[in-house]
């Protein structure tokens, strides 16, 4: 067993003085006057003298703590990136938003409405046909039909009227539709209005 067993905590400490600098009987670095190189090898410490986890950093002073330091070493490179983490968990709804602003005027009440067919026996031109929309409702859309007035047979089929206009009244309440001969001729044909009609909110 070495002397740190036998000689306690003030063994320690005398090890330290050892360790970072001789010193002889009188205290002083170097020991006493005269004090020969035998003497202070017979007072060295060696290894062997010191037991495992006797010494603790606040045993050994701060200077030579200081120069037992390393330097800082160069920084490693750098690792690899991490695996994606999972999702978190959904936030809380937010507050309802503002009112909107008022939407454009909607339909209902949606119709069909349609003008008379015309009489036989007339082949004046130009002719027009008009249909009006039911109280309460406007026009939002329109048609019309050519009844006779064509010559020659499908595939071959063709027209001797032409639709001349197709106007709707300023107040949205009707329909007028003018068609007229194209070439001349004395059959009988006429032509029909169509209003697509609705309630405007």
């Amino acid at each position: 067993m070495g002397p740190l067993d036998r000689g306690g905590r003030h063994r320690v400490l005398d090890v330290l003085e050892r360790l970072h600098g001789w010193r002889g009987p009188l205290g002083r670095a170097g020991g006493a006057r005269g004090a020969s190189p035998v003497g202070r090898q017979r007072h060295s410490i060696q290894g062997k003298d010191i037991r495992q986890g006797t010494i603790t950093a606040a045993d050994i002073k701060k200077s030579t703590r200081d120069a037992l330091k390393g330097q800082t070493g160069a920084r490693g490179p750098a690792g690899q990136t991490g695996t994606t983490g999972a999702p978190g968990t959904p936030g809380t709804p937010g507050a309802p938003g503002a009112k909107g602003d008022q939407g454009v005027p909607g339909l209902s009440g949606l119709q069909r409405v349609m003008s008379p067919l015309p009489l036989a026996g007339n082949s004046d031109s130009p002719r027009t046909a008009t249909v009006e929309c039911p109280a309460g409702r406007k026009v939002v859309g329109t048609a019309f039909d050519i009844v006779d007035g064509a010559t020659g047979v499908a595939p071959n089929a063709t027209s001797l009227i032409a639709v001349e206009s197709v106007a709707v009244a300023a107040d949205l309440g009707s329909v007028t539709v003018t068609a007229l001969e194209e070439s001349a001729t004395a059959d009988d044909w006429g032509v029909r209005a169509t209003a697509l009609c609705a309630a405007v909110q």
